[in-house]
């Protein structure tokens, strides 16, 4: 039979992975695509396809591990917007 303390130890423990979940960076090197977003100037269709991206997978998307294909399999998300977000993305990059 599990204890109130251990049903206690066990909620500060799934507490702290919720809080560790959501001010998730790692090595300060990655970036969450649904901050990149807010902070990118992109077309409608490309902000609108890459917000649904990041609803999909619970916020916990990074832009740095967005490839072709995993793009071009979001709704609304074809060549064209593929070539606006390489394009922002590796003018970020170099800023």
């Amino acid at each position: 039979m599990i204890t109130r303390e251990q049903y206690n130890e066990a909620l500060d423990i799934v507490e702290a992975y919720h809080n560790q979940l959501f001010n998730l960076k790692i090595n300060n090197s990655k970036e969450l695509l649904r901050d990149w977003i807010e902070r990118v100037e992109l077309s409608t269709r490309t902000y609108n396809g890459l917000r649904r991206m990041s609803e999909w997978n619970d916020g916990l998307m990074f832009v740095e591990d967005i490839n072709k294909n995993t793009f071009l399999k979001g709704k609304d998300l074809g060549v064209n917007s593929w070539r606006e977000f390489a394009e922002e993305r590796e003018y970020r990059k170099t800023k």
